[in-house]
């Protein structure tokens, strides 16, 4: 339906593309708008239990597509000549598997020669999680990719994100309080846990049957929910009322 869609609109887009590139780097400070992706879950049977019975889908904006497909176009046909040949993947004209052969024929030859070596069998990661784009951008301006060609790529680095979408819903109370909080990364995490009802606490070990009794391990007077441990023991109260005197709100 998208690429119905686009061939229909075609001139209209091919314009507003042709006015888009012609446009300086600075004056696109807001492709944030535009560039950004949701992410939802469906189901893949009526009856869903367990996570692995949904299916995570990404939902990119148009804009950001486009623009990535039409550079990679202008890309392509020189990518034999950028690319060493001893790199088989994702070019045209190209084969993974002429790789293995390669390998497989060398290590033929180096038996036959009764050669002394050490072949290394590296664990590929996944690349686009542990690239550094600050050094595939100097290595472009090194092979001689105009400016104008960084800073798109710059670009769409720098405004891309991702949205969790949740019943119909991006925006979570008090996630941006919880996450602009100058405090160190772990503090953060246990103040969104704790805002989710998400933590280990006695009540839920018991309910997912980890032990047998819901007792509070500091008071041992109540269930240790996390409310209660966040506001109602009594030894959280004597906590707090340190924590405030300390700040002098009490």
């Amino acid at each position: 339906m998208a690429s119905a869609l686009y061939d229909h609109y075609n001139v209209v887009l091919g314009q507003g593309f042709s006015r888009v590139h012609g446009l300086e780097f600075s004056r696109y400070r807001s492709l944030f708008l535009v560039n950004d992706a949701f992410l939802v879950l469906l189901r893949k049977k009526d009856h869903t239990k367990e996570i692995k019975d949904y299916r995570p889908i990404s939902l990119i904006h148009s804009f950001g597509k486009l623009l990535t497909k039409l550079l990679a176009n202008r890309l392509a046909p020189r990518l034999d000549d950028l690319v060493m040949k001893n790199q088989c993947a994702f070019i045209k004209g190209r084969s993974i598997h002429d790789c293995f052969r390669t390998v497989q024929l060398t290590c033929r030859l180096l038996h036959r020669k009764k050669v002394s070596c050490v072949l290394l069998k590296v664990e590929i990661a996944r690349a686009f999680d542990s690239v550094s784009w600050p050094f595939l951008l100097e290595l472009l301006e090194h092979i001689g990719f105009p400016r104008h060609w960084r800073d798109w790529i710059s670009l769409l680095l720098q405004t891309s994100s991702t949205k969790i979408l949740l019943n119909g819903s991006t925006l979570m109370a008090g996630a941006k309080v919880v996450w602009k909080a100058r405090v160190p990364p772990r503090v953060r995490f246990f103040a969104w846990l704790a805002l989710q009802d998400r933590c280990w606490t006695a009540e839920r070990r018991q309910r997912h049957g980890l032990q047998e009794t819901d007792d509070c391990a500091l008071c041992d007077q109540a269930v240790e929910s996390m409310e209660h441990l966040m506001t109602k023991c009594p030894f959280v109260k004597e906590v707090w009322f340190m924590v405030f005197n300390a700040l002098g709100w009490v």
